[in-house]
């Protein structure tokens, strides 16, 4: 590398939890006031519950370079490396002018949604406080999910609050370099990248390995992504959903009906400004057949059509249990009842994943486990635990906002039978599973080191 980062991914901090919002926003306006010449920490807008929205701008170099946190609210461990990297870029003259970028960093860019889930930042991870504290937005609520798009005959263009607030501000910036900081739960570690660069890839998969996190062989999170290299992807937008969508699509229908949100902020800004995009994904709960490349003695697609059965189940206890309180819901106020909307819609939609499994001769070919444990075992984790978290909080949101004593008994039941399906859950999961909750500071690396490597290719290139 132009510059030697090892001592800078040498000292990050042993964090034992996760940063709140109010504590990032503390830090960032601390950081501006002890390094005036070299940060400008800037409100870019307020969200929809009123809470502003902070950007850093740190140095003062040829290119720019966006930086931001919670795309997705229950995903923070950017969070900590926009944090710890705002530091080091402010500290180290050296560090900062190396890269001659100007970095705007968003800590998080989704305030609203990062205060719901900071019930699990504080004290020991694991699966249960992670479930019944967790919150996503439904799709049409995400911020990296809500750009505008023209594409065929999809035509979104409501974008939220938060996300006219970042396409000013990449509309403004026209950055060179994109880092959205999403984040797994379960896996391994795993790229997407919007071109192929293949002088990174082992760099890539050391930074990776250095911290004992194997890279994720398993199933790809969308059944059409693009691989560039084992657990390296194409970035992935609206454009690839909608012709997946249309080419297994009943005769007659359009992908249009079916899709609700608008694409990402790199598809969003790649027509105009083209810059190079990275996303890396990291967990936070590891099990060591991620990377077991083992074949087993069924079929891919046996083992996926299982997994599509059991979200069936899933669907249907989400259903029985809504139907018990629906009268009781506030379904204008309260987050987590539209955001089941978006799990039941997506559990509702698996017959095209089906058809095209079905259809395609590649499934013929028998399952490593690594693919087994993304199918049979990972989705209960991400189809089923959390799934029925966001039920939980569904009753547990009405609870707290009613008196009367005949509903808080309806809402009780349905809470209780919730929460018992959590523990459930959590009870297979711990009988499956040899796992680890990973070092944030481990995290933070992957993710740091990860936008460096790719940084230093292109100002080498």
């Amino acid at each position: 590398m132009s510059y030697n980062f090892k001592k800078i991914l040498e000292e990050i901090p042993n964090y034992n939890s996760f940063l709140t919002i109010d504590e990032l926003d503390k830090k960032s306006y601390l950081l501006a006031y002890k390094y005036p010449e070299i940060v400008n920490t800037f409100v870019m807008g307020y969200t929809r519950n009123n809470l502003p929205i902070l950007c850093l701008k740190i140095g003062k170099g040829s290119k720019k370079a966006l930086l931001y946190g919670c795309p997705h609210p229950n995903e923070p461990i950017g969070t900590m490396m926009l944090d710890y990297l705002s530091e080091s870029l402010a500290s180290n003259k050296e560090f900062r002018e190396s890269m001659d970028y100007t970095f705007y960093i968003i800590k998080s860019v989704d305030p609203d949604g990062t205060k719901l889930n900071e019930g699990w930042f504080k004290g020991e991870i694991s699966l249960r406080s992670y479930a019944k504290n967790f919150y996503r937005p439904e799709s049409t609520a995400q911020v990296d999910w809500t750009f505008p798009i023209k594409y065929k005959d999809l035509n979104f263009d409501k974008p939220i609050k938060e996300t006219e607030y970042l396409m000013k501000l990449i509309d403004d910036v026209k950055p060179d370099f994109m880092y959205p900081l999403h984040n797994a739960g379960f896996g391994g570690t795993y790229w997407y990248l919007s071109e192929s660069i293949p002088e990174v890839y082992d760099a890539l998969y050391n930074a990776s390995n250095e911290v004992n996190i194997p890279v994720h062989l398993g199933e790809p999170e969308m059944p059409f992504i693009k691989k560039f290299a084992p657990g390296i992807f194409k970035m992935v937008g609206a454009k690839q959903i909608y012709d997946f969508m249309e080419k297994y699509s009943s005769p007659g229908s359009s992908p249009a009906d079916n899709i609700k949100n608008g694409t990402c902020s790199h598809e969003y800004a790649e027509n105009t400004y083209k810059p190079f995009s990275v996303m890396t994904e990291i967990p936070y709960f590891l099990d060591e057949r991620v990377c077991d490349l083992n074949k087993t003695t069924i079929t891919r697609r046996e083992s996926l059509l299982k997994s599509y059965d059991y979200q069936d189940k899933t669907l249907d206890f989400i259903r029985d249990n809504l139907k018990m309180f629906s009268p009781l819901i506030d379904e204008l106020h309260n987050p987590f009842y539209k955001a089941i909307q978006m799990y039941i819609s997506a559990l509702s939609s698996n017959d095209i994943n089906k058809k095209m499994i079905q259809e395609n001769k590649e499934y013929d070919n028998l399952a490593t486990n690594a693919e087994v444990f993304d199918s049979l075992i990972k989705s209960k984790f991400y189809m089923g635990i959390l799934v029925i978290g966001v039920l939980h909080r569904i009753s547990e949101y009405e609870l707290k906002r009613t008196d009367k004593s005949s509903d808080k008994t309806l809402l009780d039941k349905a809470n209780e039978l919730a929460l018992k399906k959590i523990d459930e859950i959590a009870d297979e999961l711990d009988s499956e599973l040899n796992y680890r909750v990973l070092k944030i500071k481990n995290l933070i690396k992957v993710q740091l080191e990860t936008g460096l490597i790719v940084l230093d290719y292109l100002n080498n290139k």
